[in-house]
């Protein structure tokens, strides 16, 4: 999926230490290897990205590592096991949202 990965920094309304640690708890699932394509780095941030081609300004959050969150404004491809938890989720730290179910 084409992302394009944001340089804006997201306010949260919640108790994690960092935006890697929300990403953690509302997609119930420890950051492994970079969300981007192809790499295979080790995900130590997390970063906020808008799908391409998708209608409204929605925001995503990604576990990405140290190098590709420092690439902001910039376009890529995630990898498709890739979990994207909703920028919304930030205030209420819910669920993901599934990749194939974004509209």
């Amino acid at each position: 999926m084409r992302v394009t990965l944001n340089s804006e920094t997201p306010s949260r309304n919640c108790g994690c230490a960092s935006l890697l640690a929300h990403w953690e708890s509302a997609a119930h699932h420890k950051a492994g290897s970079c969300s981007v394509a192809n790499c295979h780095a080790p995900s130590t941030e997390a970063v906020l990205v808008a799908v391409r081609d998708e209608v409204g300004p929605h925001r995503y959050v990604v576990p990405v590592c140290h190098w590709h969150a420092e690439q902001l404004d910039f376009d890529t491809d995630l990898r498709e096991e890739s979990r994207l938890v909703s920028h919304g989720a930030l205030a209420t730290c819910a669920s993901p949202v599934p990749a194939g179910a974004m509209t």
